[in-house]
């Protein structure tokens, strides 16, 4: 017996979670954020940044992105997942907390690359992925 997974957004799952997530294009242009995202950088509800690359944010996000380009680059390339630690302000705690990203090759119905999607949260635990980075802001 075969059972089919029916179709969803993905995006319905990141909206509901309370980690960060995101996905970027090609030109590593902001496709979608989630809430938690934008609460991590204390944004204001309604900012806009769909369109945008990270150097087109803010200095907060700025900084913290400065050095995702390249991993994107890399992954966009490869077609594998990296995994990294970045430290950053989280909103209205105002003391820095690491956080775990993973970034993951997005790749549409032709099986072609198109981007990159990021997921982001607080590790609970020591027992990590290999990480290739950290970085502090």
């Amino acid at each position: 017996m075969t059972h089919k997974l029916p179709s969803f957004p993905l995006t319905a799952l990141m909206d509901n979670s309370q980690d960060s997530w995101g996905i970027k294009d090609r030109h590593s242009r902001f496709i979608y954020t989630n809430r938690a995202f934008l609460d991590c950088f204390n944004l204001p509800p309604g900012v806009d940044i769909i369109g945008k690359r990270h150097d087109e944010l803010p200095s907060c996000v700025v900084a913290f992105l400065a050095n995702l380009r390249q991993e994107e680059k890399k992954v966009i390339k490869s077609g594998q997942r990296t995994t990294l630690i970045k430290a950053h302000l989280l909103r209205h705690k105002q003391k820095r907390h690491p956080y775990l990203y993973e970034i993951f090759p997005l790749y549409n119905q032709e099986g072609r690359c198109v981007g990159t999607v990021f997921y982001g949260k607080k590790p609970d635990t020591f027992s990590l992925p290999p990480i290739r980075y950290f970085y502090a802001i």
